[in-house]
C-alpha cells in the first residue's frame, strides 16, 4: 500500500533544544494511527509540521504524494486538522461557523455541511451559538469543520483533552468510523495510553523527540500478554519470610519484580511452579491471602520501551 502520510527523517530544534530527532513513519488510508508520548515529547511539533504551521529543520512530509513544503496547497487539500483546540467563533451559531469555514474550502455544498453535522450528532444544537456549547460539543463541531471538504488525512492533536468519559467515547467512535468505514487516514496524538489502546490500529511511540517504536496495537497487546512467563502476585504474610523461601528455591533474581509489606510479584514459566511455591509457603507457615496472575497493559509496554515516566493511563 502507498502511505497517505509519509514522514522522512524529520528534525527540529528550538533555541538549541532538540524537539524532533530524525523521525520517520507512515500512516495509511483506513487506519487510526496513534502518536503516543508524554507531554513535551514532540507530538505537537510533528503535527504542526504535517499541517504546514511550522517548518522542519530537515526531512520532509508528504500527504497523498504531495510535499507539504513544496506543494503546500495541494497537500493541504487532503488534510483536515484540529491542532490544540478548534478555532470557533463563539458569537456565531454552529451552522454559521461551518458556513464561514466553507469560504476557504472549494466545493463544499450546503448538503455536505448538513451531512457533517449529522455525522457528529449536532443536528439539534447546530443553530445555537457556540458560546453555549459544552467542551464536547465544541470538539464535535471542530470535527465537522475538519471533515467538511472530505480530507483523506485527518490530523488531531490531543482531541479528547478535558472531555468526560462519554464525550471521549463519542469522539473515539467517530474517528474509528471515519477510518474503517470511509477510508480516511487518521493521525491522532495523545499522552493517554488507554485511549490509544481503545482507538488505534497502530501506534508510534515518541519520547524526548525520538521515535522509539511503531507497532500494531494487536502486536503490542500480544507482547503485553506474553514476554516470557507470567507475573503472579502473591499476597502473603509475612512477606520477608516468603522471600527467603523463594530465595532458597534458587530461582533467578530477576524473577522477583516487585514487593512490599503486603505482596510480592514473581515471574514464572508455568502454573506448576506456582503450585509448588504455594505448597512451600504453606508448609513453612506463611499466610497466603491470594495468588493471581497480573495482566500487563500498554502502560507496561510503554515503560519497557522508553524507560518510563510522563505518561497517563487514563
Amino acid at each position: 500500500m502507498t502511505p497517505l502520510l509519509k514522514i522522512e527523517n524529520l528534525s527540529k530544534k528550538f533555541n538549541g533544544r532538540t524537539a524532533l530527532d530524525n523521525i520517520s513513519l507512515e500512516a495509511y488510508s483506513g487506519e487510526v494511527f496513534g502518536f503516543l508520548g508524554p507531554n513535551g515529547a514532540g507530538k505537537t511539533t510533528t503535527i504542526k509540521i504535517i499541517t504546514g504551521l511550522l517548518d522542519a529543520d530537515s526531512g520532509n512530509v508528504q500527504v497523498n504524494g504531495f510535499d507539504v513544503k513544496k506543494q503546500f496547497e495541494k497537500a493541504l487539500e487532503n488534510i483536515g486538522a484540529i491542532v490544540e483546540n478548534p478555532e470557533l467563533y463563539g458569537y456565531m451559531s454552529g451552522l454559521q461557523n461551518l458556513r464561514q469555514f466553507r469560504r476557504i474550502r472549494s466545493g463544499v455544498t450546503e448538503e455536505r455541511i448538513m451531512e457533517s453535522v449529522r455525522f457528529v450528532g449536532l443536528e439539534n444544537r447546530i443553530n445555537d451559538k457556540v458560546k453555549r456549547y459544552s467542551l464536547g460539543m465544541k470538539q464535535r463541531l471542530g470535527v465537522a469543520q475538519a471533515i467538511l471538504h472530505r480530507p483523506k488525512l485527518l490530523v488531531l492533536d490531543e482531541p479528547t483533552n478535558g472531555l468526560d468519559p462519554a464525550g471521549i467515547k463519542e469522539l473515539r467512535d467517530m474517528f474509528k468510523k471515519l477510518a474503517h468505514e470511509e477510508g480516511v487516514a487518521i493521525f491522532v496524538s495523545s499522552h493517554m495510553l488507554f485511549e490509544m489502546e481503545m482507538m488505534c490500529d497502530r501506534v508510534g511511540i515518541i519520547n524526548q523527540g525520538k521515535l522509539v517504536d511503531v507497532k500494531p496495537i494487536k502486536e503490542l497487546m500480544e507482547q503485553a500478554a506474553g514476554g516470557g512467563g507470567t507475573v503472579y502476585r502473591f499476597t502473603v504474610k509475612p512477606v520477608e519470610q516468603a522471600l527467603k523461601i523463594i530465595a532458597s528455591l534458587e530461582m533467578p533474581t530477576e524473577s522477583i519484580l516487585e514487593f512490599n509489606e503486603q505482596y510480592f510479584d514473581l515471574k514464572v514459566d508455568n502454573t506448576e511452579t506456582v503450585i509448588m511455591i504455594n505448597a512451600r509457603l504453606a508448609a513453612a507457615g506463611v499466610g497466603i491471602m491470594g495468588v493471581a496472575p497480573q495482566e500487563k497493559c500498554l502502560e507496561d509496554i510503554f515503560m519497557e520501551i522508553t524507560g518510563g515516566g510522563g505518561i497517563q493511563i487514563a
